[in-house]
């Protein structure tokens, strides 16, 4: 057993160093993209054709959360548009289990890539289980973001709390 962990092992690394530099470093083309949304009328605009969808959903109490750490807060601002990277992970058992779903199985390429989606949720407290403002709860509301998919964007939804529990073991 110790040897498929370790080859395993072997596997995260090496898919994750697929997506860096020589440096070690993530390239910028595949990081987070955000695009701060300034001015009132501009959101308005936004929200009234490419994000109107999901905002009326929202609206309807159908809303779609996700939490941010201190660390992004100010790459995100009060509201953004964000464009999915690419996700990398070396120190994360689930990297080849992500990757796999993202683009190797063939039984999963109808669904989202995993790799290159914003993993959200449809309960607040959940993203804040995700943010570094857990478990103070008055100061949530700084951290937990609505997420407004783009109109025609195509969304996976888990029939669990986390993919990972949607399985039986």
């Amino acid at each position: 057993m110790d040897n498929i962990k370790n080859i395993l092992d072997k596997i995260n690394y090496i898919l994750a160093a697929t997506a860096k530099s020589r440096t070690g470093k993530v390239p910028k083309k595949y990081k987070i993209k955000y695009t701060p949304v300034s001015g009132k009328e501009k959101l308005t605009r936004l929200l009234n054709t490419d994000y109107s969808a999901a905002y009326e959903k929202y609206l309807a109490g159908n809303g779609i959360f996700r939490g941010v750490r201190n660390n992004t807060l100010d790459k995100v601002g009060k509201y953004s548009v964000l464009s999915p990277g690419l996700k990398v992970s070396e120190d994360v058992k689930f990297n080849l289990y992500t990757r796999l779903f993202s683009g190797i199985l063939p039984s999963w390429k109808g669904y989202p890539p995993r790799n290159r989606s914003f993993i959200c949720t449809s309960s607040t407290g959940k993203a804040l289980e995700f943010t570094d403002t857990f478990p103070a709860l008055d100061e949530w509301k700084n951290n937990v973001y609505a997420v407004l998919p783009k109109n025609g964007a195509v969304i996976g939804v888990c029939p669990k709390s986390d993919l990972w529990f949607a399985f039986q073991q």
